[in-house]
């Protein structure tokens, strides 16, 4: 969605899971990340943040005009969030800085390793 707003708007975007997830899913240092975020926002007049961090969501409420939030029933994102991650799976596809998601990590009960938590 953020990708054909984006398109459409001709705005700058960033990605916060590609910023914020490196190698093996490890989380950027905190405080590099909200300065990461921050800079890119001060670097422009105008910008797209697609995601839900928490860890920056005062940056982005602090400073934006308008959220898009797609309103979606809790069946329907746990199937396709299900089904996305299953398709990276099998199909090992490469994320961001070279991550991929594991079986293990899809049927994990850890919140820390799972990608459905």
């Amino acid at each position: 969605m953020s990708e054909a707003l984006q398109r459409t708007l001709e705005e700058p975007s960033l990605e916060l899971d590609a910023l914020d997830h490196r190698k093996d899913w490890t989380p950027l240092d905190v405080t590099r990340f909200r300065a990461e975020v921050s800079e890119f926002i001060d670097r422009h007049d105008d910008w797209i943040n697609d995601g839900n961090s928490q860890t920056v969501a005062d940056l982005n409420q602090s400073r934006c005009t308008d959220i898009i939030w797609p309103a979606r029933s809790l069946p329907r994102v746990l199937i396709r969030l299900f089904l996305r991650s299953l398709r990276r799976t099998v199909g090992r596809i490469t994320l961001w800085n070279g991550t991929q998601e594991r079986l293990r990590d899809l049927c994990s009960l850890d919140p820390e390793r799972s990608r459905l938590a």
